[in-house]
């Protein structure tokens, strides 16, 4: 807010009109590296994510090739820059946790660069800033990969219907009434594993590598029924 053309730029990232976006983005990832600071390089990690997650096509293609664009700017520089990506995330423009609802729609495009060494310090700084909420999330980043682990079972009925659903120990099937429905396709026909992995894959904002399936029949091609009176969500819990 001081009226720099640093704060000009973030500005404009800001509006909700590409033909603002786009130039501003263009001007900021054309900036004389040697002269930005930590803050801004932090401000605009957020911001180019947040263009991204709302479909701007260079910051999306930023995104899409992280590891290339980040390895062209300074190193201070790009983990500050990726620090406010994985920031964005997961905290609100007044630093408080996203409860109930990250901002998650690029998220696979940062976690492909998790295991880099280069990214290390990101990664611990994230880490740090979300140990007070890991019990929300599925997973945290990592410089080695986290999974979530799922387990289902079926009743055996005509047609096989959905019994248990666990997600890392944590039940995922709630009575509709009680959450919003994560995965509400799934309630108005009959689904196969894949789908569900595809599904729930898309609901936790993770890449569908990273669910790993344990169930104990040969389901591939099995049709699932959802009880109609259930949903399946990751629960929502009060910060404490």
């Amino acid at each position: 807010k001081d009226g720099s053309e640093f704060a000009a730029i973030i500005s404009d990232l800001k509006s909700s009109n590409w033909y603002v976006q786009n130039p501003a983005l263009i001007k900021a990832l054309e900036m004389e590296w040697d002269a930005a600071d930590p803050n801004q390089a932090f401000v605009l990690g957020r911001n180019i994510y947040q263009c991204a997650c709302g479909g701007e096509r260079r910051a999306a293609s930023f995104l899409e090739d992280l590891r290339r664009e980040l390895a062209s700017i300074p190193e201070a520089i790009s983990l500050h820059m990726l620090n406010g990506m994985f920031f964005e995330v997961y905290f609100d423009s007044e630093g408080k946790f996203r409860h109930g609802g990250i901002k998650g729609r690029c998220l696979p495009l940062l976690l492909k660069i998790q295991e880099v060494e280069r990214f290390q310090d990101s990664i611990a700084f994230i880490r740090r800033a979300l140990e007070p909420y890991k019990s929300h999330l599925p997973i945290l980043p990592n410089t080695t990969a986290e999974t979530v682990h799922v387990y289902l079972e079926l009743y055996w009925t005509d047609p096989p219907q959905l019994a248990s659903l666990n997600a890392n120990d944590i039940d995922l099937l709630t009575p509709k009434e009680h959450v919003p429905n994560d995965l509400w396709r799934l309630g108005f026909h009959p689904f196969k594993v894949q789908e569900l992995v595809e599904e729930l894959a898309g609901a936790l904002h993770l890449p569908s590598e990273l669910i790993k399936w344990e169930c104990p029949d040969d389901l591939d091609d099995v049709e699932i029924h959802l009880p109609k009176e259930l949903s399946i969500a990751w629960p929502v819990r009060d910060i404490t």
